[in-house]
């Protein structure tokens, strides 16, 4: 199991959903979901990140990137980032975008999802490693 402790039941049939739709393995969403909150939706972050995947407010709420705003093609409002299937279908949104702006790259597209700095850099290589050693 990626979880440290037992998903909320929607989880899995959630990942396998934005797998399908976003293209992007359901064991790298998992452990990007175990990495940010340990699978928990009810993890709120020091910068007020909401949910499983730890999606920032001042971020995605807010100008210039306003969700409902500029998002409307994907289904879901703002509102949705505090159920557990909007939390993942909209991180795993954000993951497969950050992967398209950095051209495919996995490691600059993850740091990019995690705010693109030396940490976010550390934060991909972590990831990574965690993605790589589950079919081991």
């Amino acid at each position: 199991m990626i979880c440290e402790v037992p998903p909320p039941p929607q989880f899995e049939v959630t990942v396998e959903l934005a797998e399908k739709k976003y293209g992007i393995d359901d064991k790298l969403i998992k452990v990007i979901a175990n990495r940010e909150s340990r699978c928990r939706q009810d993890v709120t972050g020091a910068a007020g990140e909401i949910g499983i995947m730890q999606i920032n407010p001042s971020v995605w709420r807010d100008e210039p990137y306003n969700w409902d705003r500029l998002h409307t093609g994907t289904g879901l409002s703002w509102g949705d980032v505090y159920t557990v299937e909007g939390n993942i279908m909209m991180g795993t949104w954000i993951l497969k975008n950050a992967i398209d702006t950095m051209n495919g790259d996995l490691r600059k597209g993850i740091a990019l999802y995690n705010g693109y700095s030396e940490a976010g850099l550390a934060y991909a290589d972590a990831v990574l490693k965690s993605y790589k050693e589950i079919d081991e």
